[in-house]
């Protein structure tokens, strides 16, 4: 390891334990995994999660949080004239709560997801868990997982925590997670391939993984 790499590696860790502290929302999520990519297309490099997200708080929410709340808040009344009785205040306080819900959902800023059961007796062992990283890293997109009581992630999501999987890094906090027969695993994909990978993740947990045991 150069000398250079050495003094980088405390600087991502400290990034790292910053994010984790920090619960996204949908909307954020997206509006940081747009910012990575520009930040990668500006730098001419990959760029972490954690620095997009350090970037982004640091330079860009504010603004980004000002626009939004006022598009949003435009958006909600064109959506409100659409109602059989727009100047209902019950009506209205229950149409802006489902507003904000479908809006601020993973659907809608542009995020696939997947639930799954683990049907395989050993659980996610090491051979289903080098092949979702590879699956990860085969795909255009970030890939992210969910498994409740997890202690090891990378963020939270609406108070959800979230391992990124594309990291190869990664393949060891997967076998740590000891997700057994019959445990529930989350993900989510966010870019162009985001639902080829999702399918491919599928196909792994219900069909492959108890084939290749």
């Amino acid at each position: 390891m150069t000398e250079e790499n050495k003094e980088e590696k405390p600087k991502q860790d400290c990034l790292e334990d910053k994010i984790k502290e920090t619960d996204l929302t949908p909307a954020e999520l997206k509006a940081i995994e747009d910012h990575k990519y520009f930040m990668g297309k500006n730098l001419s490099r990959e760029v972490s999660l954690a620095e997009a997200v350090y970037d982004f708080f640091a330079k860009i929410k504010e603004n980004w949080l000002r626009e939004k709340t006022l598009n949003d808040a435009v958006d909600q009344i064109k959506a409100a004239k659409t109602l059989e009785n727009p100047n209902d205040t019950a009506v209205l306080r229950a149409f802006a709560e489902i507003w904000r819900k479908e809006r601020e959902s993973l659907e809608n800023n542009g995020f696939y997801s997947l639930k799954v059961v683990l049907t395989n007796e050993k659980g996610l062992h090491l051979r289903p868990s080098i092949t979702l990283v590879d699956i990860a890293k085969k795909h255009y997109c970030d890939l992210y997982m969910h498994k409740q009581g997890m202690d090891l992630y990378n963020f939270k999501l609406n108070g959800k925590p979230y391992m990124n999987v594309r990291s190869v890094l990664n393949c060891m906090p997967i076998l740590e997670l000891a997700a057994a027969k019959g445990d529930t695993l989350e993900f989510i994909a966010y870019g162009d391939e985001a639902s080829k990978a999702l399918d491919d993740i599928k196909d792994l947990v219900t069909r492959r993984m108890p084939e290749e045991l």
